[in-house]
């Protein structure tokens, strides 16, 4: 048996209004920033650094022991760029969310997931 469309409103349940939906009883931290531009305070505050520096828990390790040495094959004269270990490569380094090593990537300065280590950072706005 078919209902009709108003049948069928009928069985809606009515969405509360604004005065039955309970309200947190804990105050909204960032109330009293509301309306106010932050962007002078965060700039006085903000330090750049040009190297991060990494504590490692033990001192006698390096960056070459931690780094897992992709097997991608990149040859300029017949591959598309991205084979050298880009978005669309299967460098097990990308596929971890690693950068490659320098020192042990196959595609050497051809390597494209070392952004970090090549300082190509995306342009960000405060």
């Amino acid at each position: 048996m078919r209902r009709s469309p108003m049948e069928t409103d009928k069985d809606k349940t009515p969405e509360p209004s604004l005065a039955e939906v309970p309200v947190s009883a804990e105050p909204d931290v960032n109330s009293d920033l509301q309306g106010i531009d932050m962007t002078e305070t965060a700039i006085k505050q903000f330090e750049s650094i040009d190297k991060n520096i990494f504590m490692r828990g033990s001192g006698d390790s390096s960056k070459h022991e931690e780094s897992i040495p992709c097997h991608c094959r990149y040859n300029s004269e017949r591959d598309p760029r991205y084979k050298a270990c880009g978005e669309n490569s299967d460098c097990i380094n990308r596929l971890v969310q690693m950068e490659c090593n320098p020192l042990t990537c196959p595609c050497g300065s051809y390597c494209l997931n070392r952004r970090f280590q090549k300082r190509q950072y995306a342009k960000v706005r405060i």
